[in-house]
């Protein structure tokens, strides 16, 4: 693993999309979590994060993963794009 904390992040988020192609929720969570521990500047860990309690069909939680994906989105002036995904 590289010792920068943005790759390490990256590499989280890529096991997390393995696990969660494999419908192995709770090890996808692990991961996105990793990920955003080490960047908290990449919303797209909190959208699989979001995508991954959708499948669970744990909706509050959902909803709240979101909606901080957007404050945190607008406060780092992300992509809109990104934002509305």
């Amino acid at each position: 693993m590289s010792d920068d904390p943005k790759q390490q992040a990256l590499q989280e988020k890529d096991l997390g999309n393995q696990a969660y192609k494999k419908r192995e929720f709770e090890s996808a969570l692990t991961h996105y979590d990793k990920a955003w521990e080490l960047d908290n500047t990449n919303i797209t860990f909190l959208t699989n994060k979001a995508a991954v309690l959708f499948e669970q069909e744990n909706y509050q939680e959902c909803i709240k993963v979101c909606e901080d994906a957007v404050e945190k989105g607008r406060d780092l002036r992300a992509d809109y794009k990104l934002i509305a995904r």
